[in-house]
């Protein structure tokens, strides 16, 4: 192998892993171009809810009330009222919702779950129990 085709190789592998590492970034708001990433030290509260015998999972959080957690959140929602939210734990889509009002986000919400597993997942990116 020449060493150009070495270097090349070695470039794509730090660009490709780069990639990766940028993608565990947590659970992620989206909403007309208006992004939230959920940052540890936002969470009041967060576990997996559980509803039997339907087999449901939900996810409950509650984040802090300070400007760049739950007032951000709630703005971000507000200002896009009859538009969408997309919510994605590490690049993947876990909701996308039409946004009919306002939601205070320091108070609590609950979050569809596809599966308890993802629930975990979430769980553990935070390091947060159940």
């Amino acid at each position: 192998m020449t060493i150009f085709k070495k270097l090349a190789v070695g470039v794509f592998c730090i660009i490709f892993s780069k990639m990766v590492m940028s993608a565990e970034i947590g659970l992620n708001y989206e909403s007309a171009g208006q992004k939230f990433i959920l940052k540890k030290e936002c969470i009041a509260g967060m576990r997996i809810t559980h509803i039997e015998p339907q087999d449901i999972f939900s996810l409950n959080l509650r984040l802090k009330d300070s400007s760049d957690c739950a007032q951000q959140l709630n703005a971000i929602i507000k200002t896009n009222i009859n538009g969408r939210l997309k919510i994605y734990f590490n690049a993947k889509l876990l909701m996308d919702s039409f946004l009919t009002g306002s939601l205070k986000t320091e108070l609590g919400y609950k979050m569809p779950l596809e599966n308890e597993q993802t629930g975990k997942d979430i769980l553990s990116f935070y390091k947060i129990s159940n």
